[in-house]
C-alpha cells in the first residue's frame, strides 16, 4: 500500500543537524517524508519558490530570525516571489 507523502522543509544553519534529521525522518516506517533542507533563509525561499507543491511542515531554527514569512509564502502560491 502506498503511503501519503509529507513534504518537509528544514531550515537550519547546522548542516549536520539537517542531515541527521533528514536521515531520521527517512527511517520512519509509518510515514513517508519528502525532505528539503536549507542552511540560509535565502536558500529556503528559493526552494519554496520552485517547489511543485506547498510544504506540509516547516522545521525552522529559531535563531535564524524571521522564518515564518517563508512558511506563509509556501502556502500561498500567489505570493511566491
Amino acid at each position: 500500500m502506498s503511503r501519503e507523502q509529507i513534504h518537509v522543509l528544514i531550515l537550519d544553519d547546522d548542516d549536520l543537524f539537517c542531515r541527521t534529521l533528514t536521515d531520521s525522518l527517512g527511517r520512519s516506517q509509518d510515514l513517508s517524508f519528502v525532505v528539503a533542507t536549507a542552511t540560509t533563509e535565502a536558500a529556503a525561499r528559493q526552494i519554496v519558490n520552485v517547489a511543485a507543491r506547498p510544504f506540509d511542515v516547516f522545521l525552522i531554527d529559531q535563531r535564524l530570525g524571521p522564518g515564518w514569512p517563508t512558511a506563509r509564502r509556501s502556502n500561498r502560491p500567489d505570493e511566491r516571489a
